[in-house]
């Protein structure tokens, strides 16, 4: 009777604590939601090659990744070297999710542009 006590006890404490651990696992994974749907998608409002805005008709399609261009003359440009170009697209990208994680989340800012 009193090992059946005792199991019962650490059934209970282990059950317990597995809960109270998932529970926290949990209310993390939830707030890293809420700021993955807070944080502004990143678009390309720039063109890679000249630094000019993008205009939404002139496009490469390259290995599956849609790069917008601000004129026909960048085509052949990004073509000629498009490693180069992805990079920048990159580093905007990377600007882009810094300046939201420095200044907040699902906020106006001028300086953001479109998303």
């Amino acid at each position: 009777m009193r090992n059946s006590f005792i199991a019962a006890t650490v059934v209970l404490l282990t059950v317990t604590l597995a809960l109270f651990m998932t529970a926290g696992c949990s209310e993390q994974m939830e707030q890293a939601a809420r700021v993955e749907q807070d944080t502004p998608e990143f678009v390309q409002t720039e063109c890679p090659v000249m630094g000019a805005p993008i205009d939404e008709d002139i496009y490469v399609d390259h290995e599956g990744q849609r790069v917008y261009l601000c004129c026909g003359s960048c085509i052949q440009r990004f073509q000629d070297n498009p490693d180069e170009y992805l990079a920048k697209i990159e580093e905007m990208r990377e600007a882009h999710k810094a300046h939201h994680h420095d200044h907040g989340h699902g906020h106006d800012c001028a300086s953001c542009g479109s998303h």
